[in-house]
């Protein structure tokens, strides 16, 4: 595999089933031979994402700016710039923004799928 470089004015923004908006970074369906998929989600000030969860991706998120709420289950968990959470397969799970908004990162492995993103019935 050689290098590749990514350049954010490259990345087109779509919506993901869960509702945020991501930009792939690094995805195989771009990118053959990798085997995970790297997006950069944002979730507008106040917005919240469809509680979903991944049939079969281990799915990690990175705060790159701004605050909200990690909702796992019943469980509620603050998130900041430089916090980083560990969603295994199957999780539920939803994310909050703050009225700053939120950006983070989103590692999944094995990749985004939509097919694999189950919504949840909300309460």
């Amino acid at each position: 595999m050689e290098l590749h470089i990514f350049r954010a004015a490259d990345g087109a923004p779509y919506i993901t089933k869960d509702e945020s908006s991501i930009v792939e970074i690094f995805h195989p369906a771009t990118l053959p031979g990798i085997p995970y998929s790297v997006a950069e989600a944002s979730v507008p000030p106040g917005g919240r994402t469809v509680p979903h969860h991944h049939e079969r991706s281990l799915e990690t998120y990175y705060v790159l700016e701004g605050e909200g709420v990690l909702l796992v289950g019943s469980e509620r968990v603050a998130l900041k710039t430089g916090d980083a959470a560990l969603l295994p397969p199957g999780t539920p799970h939803a994310v909050e923004a703050s009225a700053r908004g939120l950006r983070f990162l989103c590692i999944c492995h094995p990749p985004y799928d939509h097919g694999q993103t189950v919504l949840e019935e909300e309460a």
